[in-house]
């Protein structure tokens, strides 16, 4: 989760050739993946140029700062709130502490990439609705495995990505804003496909285009939009109430493990407080690195933050293959 004091920039985006195909891959996003209604949104190349919000013609409010100088650039500057020595994530009510009506920007991370700990957005959006601020929602970590519903609470942007349990190629994620934004909007990061009329030359006469697509920018990149349309199309063909049934087992069964390794969690262990993945700590004499290349020999990839090994049993992972990464994993922890 972030906080900031005034918000500034948007990004550039994919565009394929055949706008019908484009199309239908935003949709797969939006209609049945990432909860997002019909326009107003856009793709985006990466996740994190989308954590940089709309800027809005209206100013914000700004947390008293010194003027700009050598020691300060102008720009974003978050009040980041680090979990507490021990534990692995924020929690809400720490969050909140910081959260003042000096904050014109909240960014919610929905399921953190570090814990899978899920957050209850609803008290956070009506907690910032009294405070004043724009709120967004980065979704990475959940589109395409759990609901979302933009609407639900609403909030004033999401962002997501093609990646991870959408089971796309990198560089064709989304960004959706509220349509009562939109026209408030003025993003600085911009090119010809931010306006109406592309093809105008004259940058003298440079104006956003009245919708969405104000958020474009420089010439489109198109390959990964087009890369990612067919394990899109296949994600959105399947029954995804059986999709998360079937993560639910593995991440269950990973847990059990880990409780019988004697690992300690990074990952909340109630089902409604975590997103797909578990993550474990691993004792600091079993270094994360070795531990990772060693189920990598053995065909098993994983990965880690510090000593945190990260565990996501998406939609091709079996159970066969769970109980293999348990028995290789016990074996290279010698237990």
């Amino acid at each position: 989760m972030g906080l900031c004091a005034r918000s500034a920039r948007r990004l550039p985006r994919p565009l394929a050739r055949d706008p019908e195909r484009l199309r239908g891959q935003r949709h797969h996003l939006r209609e049945r993946d990432a909860g997002l209604p019909r326009p107003p949104h856009r793709p985006s190349r990466q996740v994190s140029q989308g954590q940089a919000p709309p800027r809005r013609r209206r100013r914000l409010p700004l947390e008293p700062l010194p003027p700009p100088g050598p020691e300060r650039p102008p720009g974003l500057y978050p009040r980041h709130r680090p979990p507490p020595p021990g534990h692995p994530w924020v929690e809400p009510e720490d969050f909140l502490d910081r959260w003042t009506p000096e904050v014109g920007l909240a960014l919610l991370t929905w399921v953190s990439s570090t814990s899978s700990h899920r957050l209850d957005l609803a008290p956070l959006v009506a907690h910032g609705r009294q405070m004043g601020s724009l709120i967004g929602v980065d979704v990475t970590q959940a589109a395409g495995l759990l609901p979302y519903d933009c609407m639900a609470p609403e909030v004033d942007f999401t962002i997501s990505t093609s990646l991870k349990w959408m089971c796309g190629t990198p560089g064709a994620g989304i960004l959706h804003v509220a349509p009562r934004l939109i026209a408030e909007c003025e993003p600085e990061l911009r090119g010809w496909f931010s306006q109406d009329n592309p093809f105008n030359w004259d940058i003298a006469r440079f104006a956003y285009a009245p919708d969405i697509r104000r958020f474009d920018s420089g010439t489109p990149g198109i390959v990964a939009a087009l890369a990612s349309l067919p394990a899109l199309d296949w994600h959105a063909a399947q029954d995804h109430a059986a999709l998360l049934a079937h993560n639910r087992r593995l991440t269950h069964r990973l847990i059990e493990a880990a409780d019988a390794l004697g690992l300690d969690l990074a990952t909340p262990r109630p089902e409604p407080r975590r997103g797909g993945s578990v993550m474990l700590r691993l004792p600091h004499e079993y270094p994360a690195p070795e531990v990772v290349s060693k189920l990598r020999a053995q065909g098993i990839t994983t990965d880690h933050r510090g000593q945190t090994l990260r565990l996501s049993p998406g939609a091709m992972t079996t159970e066969e293959g769970t109980e293999r990464l348990i028995e290789i994993l016990s074996a290279a922890l010698e237990r």
